[in-house]
């Protein structure tokens, strides 16, 4: 009450926007924040998944790529990923990862490559022993359907 007021006050752990034109990442929610259904709100159901950690797993080409896959290509190259496709997105994680936080967050403030290319080769190439060419490939396919997804192919 009144009728405008919100009645779900929950918090979450952590948040993922729902539309992008670039690309999707997790924010931790340190701040204690709560919101409406313009941005999915994330708990996690893992305990002891180290947050950092799954933060910069989702800078990776992996996840970017399942996003692509997954989410829903709107005009002017919009991509939305509604809740049950989110869900279905995997996050790949390497608990070390995490320690990099901050280099990554520094690095996104002033270049996305730069900052997908750290979290590849924390998580992809030294956590989870994916081969150069592998990671390659996986950026190839996803600058593919960004490509396709924006009409510039």
């Amino acid at each position: 009450r009144p009728w405008y007021s919100l009645d779900d006050a929950a918090v979450p752990d952590a948040f993922l926007r729902y539309m992008s034109g670039s690309c999707f990442w997790i924010v931790g929610n340190r701040s204690r924040a709560t919101a409406t259904n313009a941005i999915h709100r994330i708990w996690w159901t893992r305990k002891g998944l180290p947050v950092a950690s799954a933060i910069v797993g989702t800078w990776t080409s992996l996840f970017q790529l399942e996003a692509e896959l997954l989410g829903r290509s709107y005009g002017s190259g919009v991509l939305k990923l509604e809740p049950s496709e989110a869900k279905k997105t995997r996050i790949p994680v390497h608990s070390q990862a995490g320690r990099s936080l901050p280099m990554l967050v520094r690095a996104a403030a002033s270049d996305l490559q730069m900052a997908q290319d750290l979290a590849d080769r924390l998580v992809l190439r030294a956590g989870l022993g994916f081969s150069e060419h592998q990671v390659a490939a996986l950026r190839c396919s996803l600058d593919e359907l960004k490509s396709r997804r924006k009409g510039s192919s």
